[in-house]
């Protein structure tokens, strides 16, 4: 279902506590029907579904950005705060599988792209693995646990066995080795 412009747009321009109500029944209803599908197969039980839509729609009221522009820009940012919602009730639950759910995000993506994008994806793909083999091991190990692995940094701190504070030092000075490998590849 494609939002209704009116009253999306609306809340573009006035703070959602000052909609008419039936603008805000509107746009919740729109919503919750939009974003149920995706949140019910991640989590498979209705009862779940809406209560992670309705902390998620609480969630998005009560921070929204001033700076989002277009509905285009709207529906990327409710689709992130909803994913994250629905992420951190499946951890708290313990039945998250990153890799099936990175992999249904990653899939869903790709086979979005044309033919020339996915060649370009898998090269680009193909330098940054090979730019990471440039890095100290420290780095491109704590670098894989991050983002292949994506592990939190309590995660990779328990696994490292150092503390979280130091793991995100290590991540910030690998990243900048990082970036600067990738600046120096850039140049050749």
């Amino acid at each position: 279902m494609e939002p209704k412009c009116d009253d999306f747009e609306l809340l573009l321009k006035f703070p959602f506590d000052q909609l008419p109500t039936l603008s805000q029944k509107n746009i919740y209803q729109i919503y919750y029907h939009s974003f149920f599908r995706i949140v019910f197969k991640m989590v498979k039980n209705n009862a779940t579904t809406e209560d992670i839509l309705q902390e998620s729609f609480y969630k998005s009221i009560l921070y929204f950005p001033k700076n989002l522009r277009n509905l285009e820009h709207l529906k990327r940012w409710l689709r992130v705060v909803i994913r994250n919602t629905t992420l951190n009730y499946l951890k708290k639950q313990g039945r998250l599988d990153k890799t099936h759910i990175h992999l249904d995000d990653a899939l869903y993506v790709y086979d979005k792209l044309s033919l020339e994008q996915k060649v370009e994806h898998r090269l680009l793909l193909e330098h940054l693995n090979e730019q990471l083999t440039h890095l100290k091991k420290e780095y491109a190990y704590i670098i894989f646990l991050r983002w292949k692995k994506e592990l939190s940094n309590k995660e990779i701190a328990a696994k490292l066995g150092i503390s979280e504070q130091n793991v995100r030092i290590k991540l910030l000075r690998a990243r900048k080795a990082f970036k600067k490998i990738l600046d120096f590849s850039k140049i050749l």
